[in-house]
């Protein structure tokens, strides 16, 4: 598979540059092409680049899909702060490793210009082709979504983080 260009902006969060191709953790992959500095915002989560799902809007998004799509969009969904959100854009192809991490909340924690505990920061200096990694296991796990997974045969991203805990 050809490597898709690389981005200078999706007007849905992404504010760095990167390519969107194969990656060796699973699927397809965000990866960097250029070097990013340390605490430099990568993704910015607002309204525009995420849908928040209650329980009943999710399960009747879920009856118009295919058992496929269904598991497909349970399983790239993620849970923060208690709720239940969709990424819209690239950022859902974001992979999981917990001990190659290199993103996630601002590495000099929260507030005062630097994070909004939502949006992705460079955790360290990232070199051009590597993959941007989140650790899925710092999700937040909400009970009806992780039942609802189950229900369909998907796994969350936050079970998958913990699952997965060497990748």
């Amino acid at each position: 598979m050809a490597a898709a260009p690389p981005r200078r902006r999706d007007p849905t969060g992404f504010v760095v540059s990167y390519e969107l191709r194969s990656s060796p953790i699973a699927g397809l992959g965000l990866f960097a092409t250029s070097r990013i500095a340390r605490g430099t915002l990568l993704w910015k989560a607002d309204e525009t680049s995420q849908i928040i799902y209650t329980e009943a809007k999710l399960r009747a998004k879920l009856v118009a899909l295919t058992p496929t799509e269904a598991i497909d969009l349970l399983e790239h969904l993620y849970c923060w702060g208690g709720e239940v959100l969709e990424i819209v854009g690239d950022a859902k192809y974001w992979n999981h490793s917990r001990m190659k991490q290199n993103t996630g909340n601002h590495p000099d924690g929260n507030g005062e210009g630097r994070g909004d505990g939502v949006s992705s920061y460079a955790l360290r200096d990232i070199e051009p082709d590597e993959e941007l990694l989140d650790d899925y296991a710092a999700y937040s796990i909400v009970p009806w979504f992780e039942a609802l997974c189950v229900e369909y045969g998907a796994k969350s991203c936050t079970s998958i983080g913990r699952e997965y805990v060497m990748a």
